[in-house]
């Protein structure tokens, strides 16, 4: 059965557009970051309150503090425009370059939470990242 026709029966009345052109997709609002924003977490999921003391922990190892991270959906990066990133971290989704900015990606904070060897693998990244950052610096 199809979804119309199930409708139907439900008593539903179904519309159809003459002009389905008129209603084209309203355009992505672009957003800016605060200049205090160093880290953007992108994650489809907001984290837990199980996930804070990991995502703590990470912070911390980046030198950073809570107030200079903020998290977006995967759908929103393409409409990022100004920002002062240092680091990106996408979280269960597919990475992306951001220029001059440190990226790196792990699964989910769940799965990091669980499998000591992903989050080994995180911890390295980091590592090479942090000292990649520093030789730049210098």
């Amino acid at each position: 059965m199809n979804d119309l026709k199930r409708l139907n029966e439900m008593g539903i009345s179904v519309w159809e557009l003459r002009n389905p052109q008129l209603f084209t997709p309203k355009p992505a609002t672009q957003f800016s970051l605060p200049e205090t924003c160093k880290l953007l977490f992108v994650n489809n999921k907001k984290p837990t309150s199980e996930d804070a003391w990991l995502f703590g922990k990470i912070l911390s190892s980046l030198h950073l503090l809570p107030n200079q991270a903020l998290q977006i959906p995967f759908s929103q990066i393409k409409n990022m425009n100004k920002h002062a990133l240092d680091w990106c971290w996408f979280c269960d989704c597919t990475p992306v370059l951001i220029d001059g900015v440190h990226c790196f990606s792990s699964p989910s904070l769940l799965r990091l939470s669980s499998e000591p060897n992903e989050k080994q693998k995180l911890w390295r990244k980091i590592k090479s990242l942090i000292v990649k950052k520093l030789n730049a610096e210098q």
